[in-house]
C-alpha cells in the first residue's frame, strides 16, 4: 500500500473531525448568544442588540458552507459581543468565602435537624458512663497560664479557676444559679455573686466573714462530655433496653419544659418496672442484661452503685414512684422508663415516672469532646 493515499485519508478525517467540532462549538455559542440577546434585549444598547443580532448571523453564514477561518473570526467577535453584554463579575474573595460558609452552615443544621445532633452532659447523674461538669481542688501549674491554658480547654476542656472574694462581707449560703445552670451553686457576698461548681469543696463555711481579695476556691473546671445523638437510628430499630437515650422533657410533671435530658434506658412498653436492690425487675424477674444493665448492678469497683430505691437516697420526697421494694410501675403502650447510671445522685423515673415516645431524640452515640482516655469515642 502506498503510503502518500494512506496520508491523504488520513488528512481528509482530520479535517471533517476539525470541521464537525468547529460546528458543534459554533452551536452551542449562537444558542448561547441567543439565550443573551432574549434575557437582557430590554436593557443593552441599541448598538450592542445589532452587534450580537449581526454576529449571530455572520456565525451560521460561515457554517454554509465551512469555512474555518471566517468562522473562527465570526465566532471571536461574536464572543466578545457576548462578553460586553453579560459581563462576568468576580464576585471577590470576601463574597466566595461566604458563600462557602452559608452552604457549611446549611449542611450542619441539616443534619443537626436529621442526622445527628450536639448534647452535653449537664450534670453527674450518668457517671461514671458519662461525666457533666465536674472539679477538684488544684493550685495553678505551668499548664494554667497563657497560651499553655488554652490548648488544655480545646484537647481536653480544662479551666484553672481561682475564685476570691470581691468586697468584705458575709458568704452567703448556696443557691442554685441563676442561669438555671444544674452544676454550679451560686454564693452571694454583699452585691456580688460568685459561681462555684457544686461538687467544689470551698475553703469557707457559709455564713463566715471573708476579706476581699480572700480566696474561696481554686481548682480546675473541666467540662462535661459533649455527645453527639443519633437522630435516625430509632427510625430503623426499636429502642431496646441499656441504649443511653436522649428526650425531651415537654409534658413531663415536675421536669422543666424547653430542655432535654440523659439517661438510661431500663423500662420498655407494656413492662412493669420495680427495684430490688441492687436489681432491675421487669415483669417480677431480675435482669442483668445487657452488658449496661449488668455493669450498673454489679460492677461497683467502677464506680456503680447499683439500681437503687428512692428510700436509699432521699425518703423525704414522698411523691417519688419507686420509694422501696413493693413500689412498681406499669408503663404504657408508649412509654419507657429512665434512670440514670449514678442512682445516688440522679433525679429520674424513680420521681417522675414515664418518658413518653414522643419524647424520644435518640440514642448517644459518640464522645466528640473533651478527650479523656476512658470515655472518648463510642458510648454504650
Amino acid at each position: 500500500m502506498s503510503f502518500f493515499p494512506v496520508m491523504r485519508g488520513f488528512e481528509k478525517v482530520l479535517r471533517w473531525h476539525h470541521h464537525r467540532t468547529a460546528r458543534i462549538q459554533a452551536k452551542h455559542l449562537v444558542e448561547h448568544a441567543t439565550l443573551v440577546l432574549n434575557m437582557r434585549e430590554d436593557i443593552m444598547p441599541a448598538g450592542l442588540v445589532n452587534r450580537l443580532q449581526a454576529g449571530i448571523a455572520a456565525v451560521r453564514n460561515s457554517l454554509r458552507p465551512v469555512n474555518l477561518s471566517r468562522l473562527d473570526e465570526n465566532m471571536d467577535s461574536l464572543s466578545e459581543s457576548i462578553r460586553q453584554a453579560a459581563p462576568i463579575r468576580r464576585a471577590g474573595a470576601f463574597r466566595d468565602n461566604l458563600e462557602v460558609l452559608v452552604v457549611a452552615i446549611s449542611v450542619a443544621m441539616a443534619l443537626r435537624a436529621y442526622v445527628i445532633q450536639p448534647f452535653q452532659i449537664p450534670t453527674g447523674s450518668m457517671q461514671p458512663t458519662l461525666y457533666g461538669i465536674h472539679s477538684w481542688s488544684a493550685e495553678s501549674t505551668w499548664s494554667d497560664r497563657f497560651p499553655f491554658k488554652l490548648v488544655k480547654w480545646i484537647i481536653f476542656g480544662e479551666w484553672y479557676r481561682d475564685i476570691r472574694a470581691p468586697q468584705d462581707g458575709t458568704l452567703s449560703s448556696p443557691t442554685y444559679d441563676q442561669s438555671g445552670d444544674p452544676a454550679h451553686f451560686t454564693f452571694n457576698i454583699g452585691r456580688h455573686r460568685v459561681r462555684i461548681p457544686k461538687d467544689a469543696t470551698i475553703l469557707v463555711p457559709p455564713g463566715a466573714m471573708v476579706a476581699k481579695g480572700q480566696r474561696i476556691w481554686s481548682g480546675i473546671e473541666k467540662r462535661g462530655d459533649h455527645v453527639f445523638v443519633n437522630k435516625i437510628s430509632w427510625n430503623f430499630r426499636r429502642p431496646r433496653r441499656g441504649d443511653i437515650m436522649v428526650f425531651k422533657t415537654v409534658n413531663i410533671p415536675t421536669l422543666p419544659e424547653g430542655t432535654f435530658y440523659i439517661k438510661r434506658m431500663v423500662g420498655l412498653p407494656g413492662e412493669t418496672i420495680s427495684i430490688i436492690e441492687p436489681d432491675l425487675v421487669v415483669n417480677g424477674s431480675k435482669v442483668r442484661e445487657p452488658e449496661s444493665i449488668r455493669r450498673v448492678a454489679e460492677d461497683q469497683h467502677l464506680g456503680y452503685a447499683g439500681f437503687l430505691n428512692v428510700h436509699t437516697i432521699h425518703y423525704q420526697d414522698q411523691s417519688a414512684i419507686l420509694k422501696n421494694r413493693n413500689d412498681s410501675i406499669l408503663l404504657g403502650p408508649d412509654e419507657y422508663l429512665a434512670m440514670g447510671d449514678n442512682t445516688k445522685n440522679s433525679r429520674d423515673s424513680r420521681y417522675w415516672g414515664a418518658v413518653p415516645k414522643s419524647n424520644l431524640v435518640g440514642p448517644a452515640w459518640i464522645v466528640y469532646w473533651p478527650y479523656t482516655r476512658a470515655r472518648s469515642g463510642f458510648v454504650e
